[in-house]
């Protein structure tokens, strides 16, 4: 299953950080990814992936909505609170997602008290989408809540996932060196994570890691995407390619994360003059954004950037 923070808000979001095109030139950087590229290869041997997903570029039929369908009957009413806040964030309706996450903040402290980890998740989506509404103070006082949630955290992958939320909001505020620094370390701490995973073994290790592995995916586009607007192409390129890697290879991701990570994907060879490779790449991505979304917001950005290719 697909859990809550990977919804339609956070690989979403990552879109929202490549911002102007105009102006990003090549930096020469040399690609700081090696180490992080080699664990995450590792972990595919590890655990044998073989997948069933079929690459859109590769020219894949099939698929659906999938969209509105990632909870079932038995959903409780704070995983419904994030999943149609994070639907109303993907369509553009920031107040409100704003409004479901805040519901999703009560739900929590109604549950578990306002000083316990569980708090983070909700917390951030709410920092989040607050900041990307301009109000950035607000956001920070939130973000400082969830510093000091992280003392005690629910899960180990809530502290990474708040960072990447937070390098986020710090592009938001202008601050995109800020940001790649923190986006850089989430991935470290990631990498980390899924190393000490795949070292206790055992029969369930694939099950174990997939999720990990998404994680891993969706945090490589939002440092994909700040490399991008920085101008590092080369360690734009390695990220974003590394992401889609991953997210072929489970066999629970949706088609439309591979179509988000496209659209980065696609940019990048713009940038490198390959225009045949990001039209082609862009029309996948279109066609898999429509089966998933219909004639939305998430649609018009893929056919935006066609146009400028």
């Amino acid at each position: 299953s697909v859990p809550q923070h990977l919804g339609p808000g956070f690989v979403w979001r990552a879109w929202e950080l490549i911002g102007m095109l105009s102006g990003l030139g090549r930096t020469g950087h040399v690609p700081r990814l090696l180490l992080q590229t080699l664990a995450v290869f590792a972990c595919f041997l590890i655990i044998g992936c073989q997948s069933t997903f079929e690459d859109p570029i590769a020219g894949s039929e099939g698929g659906g909505s999938q969209f509105a369908d990632t909870l079932g009957p038995d959903a409780t009413p704070y995983e419904r609170a994030i999943h149609q806040g994070q639907i109303h964030d993907a369509l553009g309706d920031r107040a409100a997602a704003e409004l479901a996450f805040r519901d999703a903040v009560a739900l929590r402290e109604a549950a578990f008290g306002s000083d316990s980890g569980q708090l983070v998740e909700p917390l951030m989506q709410l920092a989040l989408e607050v900041g990307l509404q301009g109000r950035h103070e607000e956001a920070e006082v939130l973000f400082t809540r969830i510093d000091r949630l992280l003392e005690s955290p629910a899960s180990p992958w809530d502290v990474p996932r708040a960072w990447s939320y937070r390098a986020i909001a710090l592009s938001g505020r202008g601050d995109l060196e800020g940001a790649y620094t923190l986006a850089l370390e989430a991935t470290v701490e990631r990498r980390d994570i899924l190393t000490v995973e795949a070292q206790q073994g055992g029969d369930d290790l694939r099950a174990r890691l997939a999720p990990g592995l998404a994680e891993l995916a969706h945090g490589l586009v939002v440092e994909g995407a700040l490399a991008f607007r920085l101008g590092r192409i080369e360690e734009a390129e390695l990220a974003a390619a590394l992401a889609r890697r991953i997210l072929v290879q489970l066999e629970t991701a949706p088609e439309w994360w591979i179509a988000e990570v496209d659209e980065l994907i696609a940019l990048i060879e713009t940038e490198n003059e390959d225009f045949e490779s990001a039209d082609r790449r862009l029309r996948a991505a279109l066609l898999f954004k429509q089966r998933s979304f219909g004639s939305s917001r998430p649609v018009a950005l893929p056919l935006m950037s066609l146009g400028r290719v």
